[in-house]
Order: structure tokens, then C-alpha cells, then sequence
């Protein structure tokens, strides 16, 4: 049986310009107690204070998370994180955002950061 994808449409894009090359960067962080569902708010400005000045962030991606799933809000300007629904009261189901109070033990979190 054929898959088939509807309305797929390109949102943006990078690196095709030698002008304007794609930059890939890792970063540490700790994750603190006052993290919410609703995120790390203006991440951008904190990714900028640790990479080359006047790049633009595109994107995250995880290269060891700890088991998060790490999801960039470009409109936004928010990283917000994920995890699998495993609960034995609950069905299994999509990601669901993390909790605020398990969230400060996540420590030593390496993100990979897209900039152009």
C-alpha cells in the first residue's frame, strides 16, 4: 500500500548560497527549576551569546538529550521540550510537553544548533 503526503509545501531554507552558508554548533546547557511547558522564552538570545555573533538561528536538533525531544519555536523564539506518554494509567500516546517539576534534573543536555 502507497503513503502519500498531502500539502507539502517548503517553509524555508538554507545553506544554497555560499554567501550565506549553513552553520552547525553544539552547545551544553543545564535545564533549572524554573523551566515550564511553556519553555525557554527569547532562546535565541541566549544561543547567541555562546556562538559567532550575527547568526541567525534556524533550528535545534538533539545530539544527547537525555531522552527529551527538543522542538524550536522560530516564531516563537522558544525551546520547548518533549517525551513519550508511557504511563501505565494512560493509554500510550503522542509526545506530550514535560513537566515543570522533573525538568531542573536534566543536566548536561547537548543540543546541535542550525544558524545561518
Amino acid at each position: 500500500m502507497a503513503t502519500t503526503i498531502a500539502n507539502l509545501t517548503l517553509v524555508s531554507k538554507a545553506g544554497y548560497d555560499p554567501g550565506n552558508p549553513l552553520f552547525v554548533h553544539v552547545i551544553n546547557f543545564d535545564l533549572k527549576a524554573d523551566y515550564d511547558t511553556a519553555g525557554l522564552l527569547n532562546f535565541s538570545a541566549a544561543v547567541k551569546a555562546a556562538i559567532p555573533a550575527g547568526k541567525t538561528l534556524l533550528g535545534v536538533f538533539a545530539v544527547d538529550c537525555k531522552g527529551l525531544v527538543p522542538i524550536y519555536d522560530v516564531a516563537a523564539d522558544t525551546l520547548k521540550f518533549y517525551w513519550g506518554d508511557y504511563t501505565s494509567t494512560v493509554a500510550d500516546g503522542p509526545l506530550v510537553a514535560c513537566p515543570t517539576a522533573t525538568m531542573a534534573a536534566y543536566t548536561s543536555l547537548r543540543l546541535g544548533v542550525l544558524s545561518q
